[in-house]
């Protein structure tokens, strides 16, 4: 809902460690339809914000089109983990604490801002604005994520469902379901220009997909109501045997549900 605050659920240093690991990283094609996007539509490539960054995964990768990049989140755990990964080859990134709805940057400064999978968390009430007032003209807002990955087998994307649906049901922010209709609800700053979705299938370990579990904000928030609880174990040990049945017991084959949506502030002629 758009006037709700921003919410603030992936702060804590155990929480920041399981996201850098395991959240998924975006494909190449998705990256290379915002780099179109910017070519087709004059988009200048001075300066490209991330906002609610998070450590880093989706600030880096269009490092090599802009001459700076710089992620913006209200973490300071985040922040410190997406610094570590600033290295010779991204001389161009930085990183700072900040929140959407205060940005550091002048008015008509940023030439692209993105946000990955942390649009539905914001105050769009005050981030909009912000948004609005320090973007370029032209300039656009790429806003992408994932929704809920699905298991190619079926038993054990039961397992995954019930879990999700029915073990964490109260446990999610309203919010997070905005998600599962990859936030086609939601304002954007401007009228939408282009939408993607991109079906992408991975091979993951079991291990990591249950690592990458740790960091649902659902999860999270379950254990700190559910201290010493074993309901992940449980789902670990049962997707395991499923798997087995199949000879499959590490590996499993997961369809990643990416979208990325574009806006575009255009640049007005005077006649």
């Amino acid at each position: 809902k758009s006037n709700m605050a921003t919410i603030r659920l992936f702060e804590s240093v155990k929480h920041a460690q399981f996201y850098s690991r395991f959240r998924f990283s975006y494909p190449t094609e998705l990256y290379d339809k915002m780099k179109v996007f910017l070519s087709d539509n004059g988009v200048a490539n001075d300066l490209m914000v991330d906002i609610a960054c998070g450590s880093g995964q989706s600030t880096f990768p269009l490092s090599p089109v802009f001459k700076r990049c710089i992620g913006t989140d209200i973490s300071e755990a985040q922040i410190s983990y997406a610094k570590e990964k600033i290295d010779k080859h991204t001389p161009n990134v930085e990183f700072e604490v900040s929140s959407s709805d205060k940005l550091s940057f002048p008015d008509q400064s940023v030439d692209m801002i993105s946000c990955a999978q942390a649009w539905h968390w914001l105050d769009h009430s005050t981030t909009i604005p912000e948004v609005q007032r320090v973007l370029k003209k032209p300039g656009c807002v790429a806003i992408y994520g994932y929704s809920r990955p699905i298991l190619e087998n079926p038993k054990a994307e039961h397992l995954l469902d019930f879990f999700y649906e029915s073990t964490l049901k109260g446990y999610w922010n309203p919010n997070r379901y905005l998600l599962d209709n990859q936030l086609s609800d939601t304002p954007f700053p401007y009228p939408l220009v282009e939408k993607h979705e991109i079906n992408y299938k991975k091979k993951v370990p079991l291990s990591d997909f249950i690592g990458y579990i740790q960091s649902w904000s659902g999860y999270v928030a379950y254990c700190e109501k559910n201290p010493g609880n074993t309901a992940l174990e449980t789902l670990q040990k049962d997707i395991k045997n499923v798997l087995i049945e199949k000879d499959e017991e590490n590996i499993m084959d997961v369809v990643v549900p990416y979208f990325l949506h574009i806006v575009k502030r255009i640049l007005v002629i005077q006649h």
